[in-house]
């Protein structure tokens, strides 16, 4: 497994935010490299434009009827050499990564 470097920064930043985000991150990694594929509750999905040919699958949503913020976090990811390798590229919340609303530096 492969991490870009906005991909250790973001975790970096949520870590101090809150730590528990690494380890429900891990937890679903372990799962797409056992199985290759992802429980529905990841709603795992492919991307479009600046992310086709990625997949982003969701970590923590807000409860049903709630709106979305920053505790909606998602990671977006490429599985390489036929589901061997993958590569881990953002994560954050969906606001940060899609709409650009706040920069990751």
């Amino acid at each position: 497994m492969r991490y870009e470097e906005a991909c250790k920064k973001d975790l970096k930043f949520l870590s101090k935010v809150d730590r528990t985000i690494i380890t429900d991150v891990k937890a679903a990694v372990d799962i797409l490299l056992d199985y290759e594929l992802l429980p529905d509750e990841y709603k795992d999905h492919p991307l479009q434009r600046l992310y086709s040919g990625y997949n982003d699958f969701h970590v923590r949503d807000p409860e049903k009827g709630e709106k979305p913020d920053d505790k909606n976090d998602v990671v977006i990811y490429k599985l390489q050499n036929s589901g061997k390798k993958l590569l881990l590229v953002r994560v954050g919340s969906h606001l940060k990564l899609f709409h650009d609303q706040y920069s990751s530096k």
